[in-house]
């Protein structure tokens, strides 16, 4: 038996050993064994990844880091390094710095083990930090040298019954007006009766300064202590009368968030409201600030009051994460939970409904948000599920894995995640072994393709931010150079072929290029003018050719490597799976490649003729055609290769298949 075959796109990407099985289905056929240094396009085809450009070296080499976006627009967009206590800052892939050209550094609340829990959200030039374990915080930056990361300063917070009420009568010596000052007289006994018996027991103490009354309908703010029988505040809203509360009527209140209790760890900004949830003492309750005020939290009726609600279910589930699209979700250990107004309406202190559409549960990693669906990852680490709203499903939402046909794909755990947007949708993931794996999504071309992405060392941390033109991806990587373990910030960028790059020009040309002391005593890829030179060894932060050249690009290797499926085909006797068989003619389709090669043998790209051999090789696109030849029983597969730093883009691959039965 003799067919022609064509495949046409990659479009399931890298899919699972346990799929080896499942030639009957589409994703075997658009998928393929092993696509390494390559990402998948959403029009099909397989594409070197881009190389990575030096930024600088991370602050401590010995400890981790973590990369967080700090975006005002397309034009002032931020990465921010975070680290062990400190903070740095880069724009344009290069470190913010002094006048002195030292990095631009502030103090951070943040211990290296504490920065994977970190929450954040930003809105306009304002971005609040959260973790469990340290007070919520607000960073400002009011200039290029000038970042302010400071608590936020809360006008009022969450507070809730923390101690025992006094167990005594309460009168108040005023009930009107907001601001006024009111004093606070406690008793044994009701005042009204006219009785004065002698004070006894536990009264108003030092502690209660900043706390809250909450008696009459109305709310007093406690400013100072005369004793233990007389507390002096002012009115925060009014009460309905000047009465003496009896003990029990009326509440001692103070703030929810303190080192004791512990702070919310998930934020985001919904509806005009900023929204922190999930403390270690209260994990499963929601707050909100008040409309428009941010750093209000004074509970109240009125719509526009800050509220405070706890999610109910059949087990504990702290919340992680909150999210929002349509609605706000509430991400838990446990489940997602949707929570809205019952209508299309805005979420006020009345309204609140709450549905638990899905039982998958998140861990630490902060989810994204892609089109109309929230990314995020399971609580065992391993599984990449997208929450996406469904309007023919009861519960309007639904979340499916995306690992499900790649579920090898995160071994050993995700440990960062970010979203590319342009100028092709990637989402780039971070296993805890240092190898960073992206996904191609494209709901509409119903394209989902995952591969895997090595560098000379370890990728920990991943940020993407939007420029003027795409998205540029930052990442953090640890390395091992000349003998000492160092952490770099690094971006990628489509025009480089090799990692931890630096790029240089000489008018004149030039055989001696420096700037490489980040790459000390490595051996490095070099390509001048276009064209590769040997391999060169840096030595005094500096490499030698044995040519000038104008321009350079000088970098650590990585190689290109795609491995296809032995492809199926339908026969009258059936698979051809374990028949004897060949590919004799194997063509390519390239796009702008050049210094490729197939199952080991170069691909012939270069055109000879005069004055060619002193110039680079034009980029190909095109059909190549070559020859496999030998019979083979069980897999027949194809491995493409780009092992040079140069461009590659495969298209399809079409082959002349040949079985000979048993």
């Amino acid at each position: 038996m003799r067919a022609n075959l064509i495949k046409t796109n990659f479009t399931a990407g890298e899919v699972s050993p346990r799929l080896m099985g499942r030639v009957d289905i589409m994703r075997y056929a658009n998928g393929a064994k092993a696509i390494q240094n390559g990402v998948v396009v959403v029009q099909g085809g397989v594409m070197r990844r881009p190389g990575t450009r030096f930024a600088a070296a991370a602050k401590y080499s010995d400890r981790p880091a973590r990369l967080i976006p700090y975006v005002f627009n397309r034009s002032q967009a931020y990465v921010l390094e975070f680290g062990d206590g400190y903070l740095r800052v880069y724009q344009k892939g290069k470190p913010v710095v002094n006048a002195n050209n030292t990095p631009y550094e502030i103090a951070s609340p943040y211990s290296a083990d504490r920065l994977p829990s970190v929450n954040y959200v930003q809105g306009a030039d304002t971005m609040f930090l959260v973790h469990p374990a340290v007070k919520p915080y607000r960073l400002q930056r009011r200039g290029q040298t000038d970042w302010v990361l400071e608590p936020a300063p809360f006008i009022v917070e969450p507070f809730d019954e923390i101690r025992e009420t006094p167990k005594k009568w309460c009168r108040p010596s005023a009930k009107e007006f907001v601001g006024s000052e009111v004093t606070l007289t406690l008793s044994d006994a009701d005042p009204g009766e006219n009785r004065n018996p002698p004070f006894t027991g536990a009264g108003w103490v030092a502690q209660d300064v900043g706390a809250y009354v909450r008696i009459n309908g109305g709310l007093v703010l406690i400013q100072r202590i005369d004793s233990a029988q007389v507390a002096v505040g002012t009115l925060r809203s009014d009460l309905n009368a000047k009465q003496a509360a009896s003990p029990g009527s009326w509440t001692r209140e103070e703030s929810v968030w303190t080192d004791n209790l512990g702070y919310p760890g998930a934020v985001t900004l919904y509806q005009q409201r900023l929204v922190l949830a999930g403390s270690p003492k209260y994990p499963q309750t929601i707050w909100w600030s008040e409309t428009g005020a941010y750093l209000s939290f004074e509970l109240g009726t009125k719509d526009d009051a800050a509220i405070s609600f706890t999610l109910s279910s059949d087990q504990l589930n702290p919340i992680v994460h909150l999210a929002q699209m349509n609605t706000l979700i509430a991400l838990t250990y446990g489940g997602e939970f949707t929570i809205t107004s019952g209508n299309d309406a805005a979420i006020t202190p009345t309204n609140i409904s709450v549905k638990n559409p899905s039982p998958y549960g998140c861990n630490r990693i902060r989810p994204l948000r892609v089109g109309t669906e929230i990314l995020f990852i399971q609580r065992a680490g391993r599984k990449l599920y997208a929450v996406a709203y469904d309007p023919d499903s009861f519960v309007s939402y639904a979340a499916n894995d995306l690992t499900v046909l790649a579920e090898h794909i995160t071994a050993g755990g995700v440990r960062d995640m970010a979203y590319q947007q342009q100028p092709d949708g990637l989402i780039w993931l971070v296993r805890e072994d240092g190898v960073a794996v992206t996904v191609t999504m494209d709901r509409a071309q119903d394209v989902v393709a995952w591969s895997r992405q090595m560098t000379e060392g370890a990728f920990e941390s991943v940020t993407s931010i939007p420029s003027e033109r795409d998205d540029v991806l930052y990442a953090l990587v640890r390395r091992h150079i000349n003998g000492h373990t160092v952490r770099y910030v690094e971006v990628f960028d489509n025009v480089l072929n090799t990692d931890a790059a630096i790029t240089g020009r000489s008018e004149a040309g030039a055989t001696t290029w420096a700037g490489l002391r980040h790459l000390e005593g490595k051996t490095v890829d070099v390509v001048a003018d276009g064209s590769v030179m040997p391999r060169a060894v840096v030595s005094g932060g500096q490499v030698t050719l044995a040519r000038k050249a104008k321009t350079v690009e000088i970098g650590l290797h990585y190689d290109t490597t795609i491995e296809t499926l032995t492809p199926e085909v339908a026969t009258t006797e059936g698979t051809t799976q374990n028949a004897r068989k060949r590919t004799s003619e194997v063509t390519m389709r390239f796009l702008d490649t050049i210094g490729a090669e197939c199952n080991g043998q170069i691909i012939p790209f270069r055109t000879f003729g005069p004055k060619i051999l002193d110039k680079p090789a034009p980029l190909f696109t095109g059909d190549h055609y070559m020859g496999k030849l030998g019979w083979e029983r069980g897999e027949d597969t194809l491995i493409v290769q780009q092992r040079q730093p140069l461009p590659f883009h495969l298209l399809a691959i079409i082959t002349t298949f040949t079985s000979n039965g048993g």
